[in-house]
């Protein structure tokens, strides 16, 4: 990742068999999705130069950790180039935040968190049925849209604008990230 003045990065990568997340944002928010502000947004504009092989590429939108038990990693996926993110299953029903449809997922995963620890968590997921590459988020609000659907009193741990190579597979490319612009809620 490299810093390319205020809140924007460029990643790039050319990896054959292993994955990173490169992410700029607000960290430390500590507050519980229930006393959170429902109308904090966020918001990033990206291009993307997807690379040549197949199977590979990259997932953009937002991300970030919620703390409880279990802790929680969290995606609301814009834009994707190659493979659809997310788990294969574990399909909940689909939401409309912000005027757009997004596909919902929950899965349960084990290995390293956000604070170093090697333990199960859930992940959730939402991923926009109509992708684009620039835009607000409601964030808050597909929090509480996730509530609905299992999702506990959990904190909030983070909202970082990310870019994910796909894991496992070989992936080339590059993502510039701009204009970005996370609210505290």
């Amino acid at each position: 990742m490299t810093e390319l003045g205020g809140l924007s990065y460029k990643s790039e990568w050319n990896a054959s068999s292993y994955g990173f997340v490169s992410q700029v944002g607000k960290d430390n928010i500590n507050k519980y999705i229930n006393s959170l502000n429902v109308n904090a947004t966020a918001y990033q504009s990206h291009t993307a130069t997807p690379g040549n092989r197949p199977g590979g590429g990259a997932n953009i939108g937002f991300y970030g950790w919620m703390g409880g038990n279990p802790k929680i990693e969290w995606y609301i996926v814009d834009n994707y180039y190659g493979n659809k993110p997310g788990p294969n299953s574990g399909r909940l029903n689909d939401i409309t935040v912000d005027g757009r449809v997004y596909e919902v997922y929950r899965s349960s995963k084990s290995g390293g968190t956000y604070w170093g620890t090697n333990e199960p968590f859930t992940q959730y997921w939402s991923i926009a049925k109509i992708k684009r590459t620039a835009g607000t988020v409601s964030y808050v609000k597909h929090f509480k849209a996730w509530q609905t659907q299992g999702l506990g009193n959990a904190y909030l741990k983070n909202v970082m604008a990310y870019v994910e190579p796909t894991w496992s597979y070989n992936s080339n490319g590059k993502v510039v990230v701009s204009g970005i612009q996370v609210d505290t809620p």
